[in-house]
């Protein structure tokens, strides 16, 4: 009986103690950032890059962790030497597109496709 009330005690101390030495980290977002992080889960997200010479580019993107947006996928304005592109990274490669050719940007989907 003893040993049952230290323990209750010290799970008591820890959720007291937790958000006031870590204030802004929450257990349940710890708890998210494991699981999307270093659990090996992977998404599927599809983008689709309307052209205006009528060949659209689809690109299918694969990732550890889960996006909500385009913008955290890719950033969409890089201008160099007076010129805008569509500009993003994936895989340690830059991949550029320039702006006057794109008509349209779908985010067309996100998929959880399973732990790998």
């Amino acid at each position: 009986m003893r040993e049952f009330i230290i323990i209750a005690v010290s799970i008591v101390f820890v959720i007291i103690m937790y958000p006031i030495v870590f204030p802004d980290r929450s257990v349940i977002l710890y708890v998210r950032d494991l699981s999307e992080k270093n659990a090996g889960q992977k998404y599927r997200y599809q983008i689709l890059f309307k052209l205006r010479s009528g060949n659209d580019i689809e690109l299918i993107l694969y990732s550890d962790q889960l996006y909500k947006c385009m913008s955290a996928v890719f950033f969409a304005r890089y201008i160099e030497k007076h010129r805008e592109y569509y500009r993003f990274r994936y895989q340690d490669k830059v991949y550029t597109i320039p702006k006057e050719e794109v008509e349209t940007i779908e985010f067309t989907g996100s998929w959880n496709i399973g732990w790998w």
